[in-house]
Parts: structure tokens; sequence; C-alpha cells
């Protein structure tokens, strides 16, 4: 079945790291009616801010007609080269937000080192088979401090930028994802316009839930959080893996 340009739903899914964004961009790009891609403006940072535009522009509007019944790609508000120019767009062509984030900022942040690590091992942030986990890490705690404060303001300036777009917004987080997929999936479903379908995506979560299992010194740092919102995030433990 074709769908015209009219009937196409188009969307960007907005995040700033370490949220499950590749691995829900792999779940939607399995759906039969979606095209969903990865991150397309990074590779253009160093090009005029036209060039995010432009390749944003032909993303979302490719071709009078299309199989697909939505269309979209991931992003961070960090890579953008003109996020004023970027909201005006996604205005004009009257695109829809799935905006995604993460409730736990210790593991939030925990996530952000460990991506680096892995990285420089494997030469990617996500692994695929649960033979790439890393061991357990020693953390600096002015290294994890220094993260956790830059990714509180990653995340408040993407909620600030959000806000004023004044866009359809569906707003899911990592956490619901990883308890009930299902369920987070049918509603972005039914935010984009597509029929429920079976996903699927091959990544696999490199970071035990349990954070004892990950930090050796966990006591040490837990200890610096004492009396803070952070406190109890230390100790969340959604499921065993």
């Amino acid at each position: 079945m074709l769908y015209h340009r009219n009937q196409i739903t188009p969307f960007v899914l907005l995040f700033e790291g370490r949220a499950g964004s590749t691995f829900l961009i792999e779940h939607l790009d399995s759906h039969p009616q979606i095209r969903a891609r990865k991150e397309i403006l990074g590779p253009l940072r160093k090009d005029p801010p036209r060039a995010q535009l432009e390749r944003t522009r032909n993303v979302l509007t490719r071709g009078l007609v299309s199989r697909y019944k939505a269309m979209g790609f991931k992003t961070k508000l960090r890579i953008l080269t003109d996020p004023a120019g970027f909201s005006n767009l996604l205005h004009e062509l009257d695109v829809k937000i799935i905006h995604l984030k993460r409730k736990n900022r210790v593991k939030e942040a925990l996530s952000e080192l460990l991506s680096n690590i892995l990285k420089e091992k494997i030469n990617d942030y996500n692994i695929y088979s649960s033979e790439e986990r890393l061991d357990p890490i020693h953390v600096d705690y002015r290294e994890f401090n220094w993260t956790l404060r830059l990714r509180e303001d990653l995340d408040s300036k993407l909620n600030d930028y959000i806000s004023t777009m004044k866009l359809p917004v569906l707003p899911i987080f990592y956490e619901d994802l990883l308890l009930g997929l299902d369920d987070q999936l049918k509603k972005i479903f039914q935010f984009i316009d597509v029929k429920n379908s079976k996903t699927k995506s091959g990544m696999v979560k490199h970071t035990n839930e349990d954070l004892r299992k990950v930090i050796t010194n966990f006591d040490e740092i837990k200890k610096k959080y004492l009396n803070t919102d952070y406190e109890m995030m230390f100790d969340e433990v959604l499921f065993s893996n």
C-alpha cells in the first residue's frame, strides 16, 4: 500500500543520550508502516546550518507517495546547529515530537560513562551480544558528579526547548520501556497514526540494573549523595538482569 504525502505522519525523536533511543528507533523501524532513522544530523554539525535543515526536510517529506505511513529520525538538541530554524521547520511540516527521557539520573550519568568506555573498546556505544558487556568499574567521583550535573543541564535545556515548540508531544520514559515495552509502543503507534504491529531490536542492555554489580566502589560513591534526591536512585532495581 502507498500513502500520499499528506497522509504521512512526520515525527522526530528528541532525547539527550543514554535513554534507549537506539533500542526504540530500531523497534519503530522494524514496523512495516514506519521508516525510522537513527542520527542523521550529527555528521552535518561542521557544515553550514542550512545543511541540517535541508536534510531534515528531505527525510520528512521525501516523495509524493511512500510505502510508509510515518517517517522520522532521532536527534539531540546539543547537535543542532540552528535550533530556532529546526523548530520553525518542524512547525512548517506539522511534525510530532516523541520526547524520550529517563527518570533515574544516576543511572543515566553512569550509562554515559560506560558508553564512552564501550566506544573505546568496541567502537560502538551499544552492544548486540551479552558477551560484549563490560566488567564492573571503579568510578571516579569527580568525573561522575560532573557527568551527573551535565546530564541535568542537558535534560533541562531539552525540556525548555520542547515546551517552547508548541507541537504535539508524547513523553516516553526509558524505565517504562523496560517495564512495559508493548504498552509504550502502542502509545507511540497511536500517536503517529500507524497500526499495532510486532517489532524488534537486536540491542542488549549492557548495564546491570543493580548498580552494586556495576560499580566496584558503590558504597563510596553513594555516600557522596546521602540526603539528596539522588540517594534512592542508587538502590533502584526495576528487574533482575
